[in-house]
């Protein structure tokens, strides 16, 4: 919440436009405040990036924050054919309206509403490395805390040992009396500074959450070590795929007359790919038609190169760089065989991926992934070049005789994220059942994180209640505005109450949103015209239409946002 007016303008038309500030003139008189629609028209008018396809989209924006009615329909048409911004490197995919490398390089800022209820919340903080920020300590303290009382949260559910995010939120979670659960994802030894130092962490951390879950049995037998939990209350989750996007498709297989090996992971030493580079010429030696797929991009890529270079493999092995996962089954149909040569594992995604598009798989046999897929779908090998060299010449002659129709469903009725979803339903509905612990109780089990550790702990635990304390006295929660829920609105009449809107909180009437049926959703924000930030990602949402009001508890200030959905099934949109 800031005191200036902030607009968020789609990237694919606008570029840059500087911040907005009320009008000098002072607030003494309606006529004197520009309103933010002429602020944006003089902002975008003024800026060096204005070109001359931008006069049509200004013309057809209708100022109407004075008139006393109530708000008017505004469309917005974002013509894709305006010049882009400046290319900047992207980090991450994204469900805006704007799919391009301005809006994915991790500069987003605000409040961003994504399909199907889902609402994302980018925090100005800084990133230290491998997209993990800077430890806070108590300075996000008081957002984090606003986020929580204004969205009504009743859980926090951490991700990720490594992640200071993830830990800092679950103590300020806990501190203000919320249920916590946490998922781990990794495998950590005990041996090394770094195990040593994460192990710590989460000793510390997860001494007083409400429930655990890990992706795999190995996963979970490796945290209750590290971090001396009781094996009642770590859960095992695993991971799953979406077979509608990771379908096969044979006559994609390309070069043809060869046994293509594709290998998709983050070229970095815990992913193998120092015994890739002594992998790959030997089996090219033994096996004539055998053609690499690698793809991904990391600090060792260059010895890859160097490797085709020194054998001479640049018609053997073929280097895609990285891939964007929009892209990944466009490559993995490529091939016949999956290769994984991951030193240490927890699940690996990447296996059910490969599987659902038909392909075989050779893998390190390492963590948790002797779990992923039955014995009939996979060949593992000891993670030695003489070892994982046999089984890919193995898996040559095996790949001939699969059928990648029949591996695709036997991976449909492993895994479905619809399973996930309900298991971990199952957790929050016990977690949410669960006592507060008191302060006092709290400190107790932080101590037992160890004698200077635990000592240390329970000082800044007690620091972070005071300055709760503070927070709540200097902005009580009951002056922190409430955000209203996501209303959904769908055309199954079933699912519809009195106003036409679906209750979110129906499974059945999630499961039709979600179905090929739905052409409609709603979404009502409780806030002034000028601070509504509404981004839509969908290519066929060419029209964003503001309509009043139909309900008595909506302000008069307050927007409705209707737009069209095309119907998965049937090409005519309504």
């Amino acid at each position: 919440a800031t005191n200036s007016t902030n607009v968020n303008l789609p990237s694919t038309s606008l570029s840059s436009v500087s911040e907005l500030k009320p009008n000098p003139a002072g607030p003494s008189s309606p006529s004197s405040i520009e309103s933010p629609v002429n602020q944006l028209k003089n902002a975008i008018s003024t800026s060096d990036s204005m070109s001359p396809e931008t006069i049509p989209l200004l013309d057809s924006i209708e100022d109407t924050s004075h008139s006393p009615e109530i708000p008017k329909v505004i469309k917005t048409h974002v013509d894709s054919s305006l010049p882009p911004p400046p290319a900047t490197p992207s980090s991450s995919s994204s469900t805006s309206s704007s799919f391009n490398d301005n809006e994915t390089s991790g500069l987003r800022q605000g409040v961003r509403y994504m399909t199907n209820g889902l609402k994302v919340y980018y925090l100005p903080l800084a990133v230290c490395f491998d997209q993990v920020i800077f430890p806070t300590l108590y300075a996000f303290f008081p957002l984090f805390r606003n986020i929580l009382i204004r969205e009504r949260i009743t859980i926090v559910h951490g991700h990720q040992g490594t992640s200071s995010l993830a830990n800092e939120c679950m103590l300020y979670a806990r501190c203000m009396g919320f249920r916590v659960c946490y998922t781990d994802h990794s495998l950590f030894g005990f041996n090394d500074l770094a195990s040593i130092h994460i192990n710590k962490v989460l000793k510390t951390t997860l001494s007083d959450v409400d429930h655990v879950i890990c992706v795999s049995n190995t996963c979970r037998e490796n945290l209750v070590l590290r971090a001396c939990l009781h094996p009642a209350f770590v859960s095992t989750i695993p991971n799953a795929v979406d077979t509608t996007r990771f379908t096969p498709d044979t006559s994609k297989r390309f070069p043809v007359n060869t046994i293509n090996v594709v290998l998709l992971s983050r070229l970095v030493y815990r992913k193998g790919i120092d015994l890739l580079v002594k992998v790959i010429p030997l089996v090219c030696n033994k096996v004539n038609n055998v053609y690499f797929i690698i793809g991904g991009d990391g600090p060792k890529k260059l010895l890859l190169e160097e490797m085709c270079e020194r054998y001479q493999l640049h018609d053997r092995v073929e280097l895609v760089g990285a891939v964007p996962h929009h892209k990944v089954r466009a490559l993995l149909v490529r091939g016949h065989i999956f290769l994984n040569c991951s030193l240490t594992e927890s699940f690996c995604i990447a296996l059910l991926e490969a599987a659902s598009c038909g392909l075989f798989v050779v893998s390190t046999k390492v963590g948790g992934v002797p779990e992923v897929l039955p014995p009939s779908m996979i060949k593992f090998a000891e993670p030695k070049v003489e070892a994982l060299s046999e089984a890919i010449i193995e898996a040559v002659s095996i790949s001939r005789r699969i059928s990648s129709a029949e591996f695709h469903e036997r991976v449909k009725a492993m895994y479905s994220w619809l399973d996930v979803a309900q298991r971990t339903l199952t957790v929050y509905n016990n977690v949410a059942k669960t006592h507060r612990p008191s302060l006092s109780v709290r400190l107790l089990r932080y101590s037992t994180a160890g004698s200077v550790s635990g000592i240390v702990t329970c000082f800044l635990v007690v620091c972070m209640h005071i300055m709760w304390r503070v927070c709540e006295f200097i902005w009580p929660a009951t002056e922190i505005e409430v955000c209203p829920d996501i209303v959904l609105r769908s055309n199954m009449d079933s699912n519809s109450n009195s106003n036409g809107t679906t209750d979110i909180n129906n499974s059945d009437s999630i499961n039709n949103i979600s179905s090929s049926t739905c052409k409609y959703r709603r979404r009502r924000v409780h806030q002034p015209f000028e601070d509504v930030v509404e981004d839509f990602n969908n290519e066929n949402d060419d029209d964003q239409e503001v309509i009043p009001p139909d309900d008595d508890n909506v302000n008069d200030n307050s927007i409705i946002m209707d737009y069209e959905i095309d119907d998965i099934n049937d090409a005519e949109s309504s």
